[in-house]
């Protein structure tokens, strides 16, 4: 996330990618160069040690970006490895309004290993040098309100405690900055159940 395709404002700033995974307590490998990314034992790429994260700093000079990710878990199958390319312009992007977020793994209930206390999500934008924020606490996110993630990407961390055996978080997220209208709140309701 953002998905692949084309994007703008990298003369200016960089563009971050999330990666996410549905299954709990997964992790994932991804590669720039072209090569197939592999899960030990052959360990090919750059590793991301749980469910979610991002790759970035990628900016027009880079372009363009193939980009290729694998999760993989013990005890069960890897996934298939999925591959997009970015584009990267350094021209500005002409939207007038910053595109909504997303989440990453999607929104619902995740079950959760006996002893996992946590899993990531991803939050994304789709324009370079944008900012958001988000909030758990039920009030709504303003672009002077809530948890800063001061990238197009960020990753989010839930937790639930031991003593739980379920929690449902609401997840309110909005984009902002670039001089551009903010995007919608987007709410997002995840449970984490064991």
């Amino acid at each position: 996330m953002p998905a692949p395709g084309d994007y703008y404002n990298a003369g200016s700033y960089y563009l971050f990618v999330g990666m996410a995974c549905s299954t709990p307590h997964s992790q994932e490998y991804f590669t720039t160069d072209g090569s197939t990314p592999a899960p030990p034992p052959t360990a090919r790429g750059t590793n991301i040690p749980q469910e979610a994260g991002y790759a970035g700093g990628f900016a027009a000079r880079n372009s363009p970006v193939g980009l290729k990710v694998i999760a993989f878990k013990a005890g069960l199958a890897n996934s298939n490895v999925v591959s997009g390319t970015y584009t990267i312009h350094a021209t500005a992007d002409s939207r007038t309004q910053i595109p909504d977020p997303q989440v990453g793994p999607a929104a619902g209930s995740y079950q959760l290993d006996a002893s996992q206390t946590q899993m990531s999500f991803v939050v994304a934008t789709a324009i370079p040098g944008a900012a958001m924020h988000y909030t758990l606490d039920g009030s709504t996110p303003n672009p002077s309100h809530g948890i800063l993630v001061n990238q197009n990407v960020g990753r989010i961390d839930l937790t639930l405690p031991l003593t739980q055996s379920s929690k449902t978080f609401n997840l309110q997220v909005i984009a902002y900055g670039l001089g551009k209208t903010p995007s919608n709140v987007k709410t997002f309701t995840i449970t984490l159940t064991r």
